[in-house]
């Protein structure tokens, strides 16, 4: 099982899962099973039973590694510090959390720190890119405890759901817009929220954080987990799939995104489209999308999401 996650990084870790429950079905369910088998391997607990799959961070492990992240922060101020020995535990314990809890979805975040473990040049004081990915499993780590767990059912699945769609875009005429399609029941979501005037790059990446912030929920509760988001800006397109700009005013909304879906263990997939295919023009302007009849409209209030700033 660990060998899948180490060899096929692409790997949605709930296609894992299911494999390893269709494996253990028939024990799961047997009369000489013990009910709440547990299970503890550095620092995650598995758990066994006849409902399916439990897999979670320990309570003890969690509170070790934030207080880890916090003396590496404390440290030396007001800069931070940590060894490369340290980085090289911390790193390979984060690896392993995040590959069976949500994927790909934090691995921007793992880099800074799997570098600073691997590199002999370097000082132990925390660069600005260091010092943020740190903040930010920080923060995942503060998550309330159902966040860090996932479970996986032993009914059998429904039929998969196709992935959702969104678009999001903004224009320095009004402002930021995003659509959420719903392909399996052609329902069809939209904002237009105007903005002052901001530098489009960061414009852009803030539609697609807004985006994310006000229709997860939907698509979380029609049963989505796997979404294709399309954006027109390569600059922004650029940011939003490494999750880093270097830059001090778009770095924390990437953050805000990319825990955002980590937390709710989501799969996005970013791509490109042009201005006359993205959906999400004529909302980034203050108009409603354009639909085919089929589909069914509506306008909803775009959530406001406060970012940390100086992160």
């Amino acid at each position: 099982f660990s060998a899948v996650f180490a060899l096929l990084e692409d790997t949605w870790p709930e296609d894992v899962w299911y494999f390893l429950l269709d494996i253990l079905r028939v024990h799961l369910s047997g009369p000489k099973f013990k009910w709440g088998v547990r299970l503890i391997h550095l620092g995650m607990h598995l758990t066994f039973s006849p409902d399916g799959i439990e897999l979670g961070i320990t309570a003890n492990r969690r509170a070790k590694y934030m207080a880890y992240i916090d003396m590496f922060l404390a440290r030396d101020p007001p800069y931070g510090a940590m060894s490369r020995s340290e980085a090289a535990e911390l790193g390979g314990r984060l690896a392993w959390t995040s590959n069976a809890l949500f994927g790909r979805c934090g691995r921007a975040y793992l880099v800074p720190i799997l570098r600073r473990a691997t590199n002999s040049q370097s000082w132990p004081r925390l660069n600005g890119r260091l010092r943020g990915a740190l903040q930010w499993w920080r923060r995942w780590l503060a998550s309330p405890p159902d966040v860090l767990t996932r479970r996986v059912l032993a009914a059998p699945r429904v039929q998969e759901l196709p992935p959702c769609i969104t678009y999001s875009d903004a224009s320095t005429d009004f402002g930021v817009g995003g659509v959420l399609l719903c392909p399996a029941t052609r329902e069809a979501w939209f904002f237009r929220d105007p903005r002052g005037e901001e530098p489009i790059d960061r414009l852009e990446v803030e539609a697609a954080l807004v985006t994310e912030a006000t229709f997860a929920g939907i698509a979380t509760a029609r049963g989505y987990d796997e979404e294709i988001t399309f954006i027109e800006n390569n600059v922004s397109l650029a940011w939003l799939t490494s999750g880093w700009a270097f830059r001090e005013d778009v770095d924390p909304l990437l953050e805000e995104l990319w825990l955002n879906l980590a937390r709710r263990k989501a799969l996005k997939w970013w791509e490109r489209v042009s201005s006359a295919s993205n959906l999400a023009d004529l909302p980034s302007r203050g108009h409603p999308p354009v639909l085919p009849s089929a589909w069914s409209l509506t306008e909803i209030q775009a959530v406001v999401v406060p970012v940390p700033h100086g992160m």
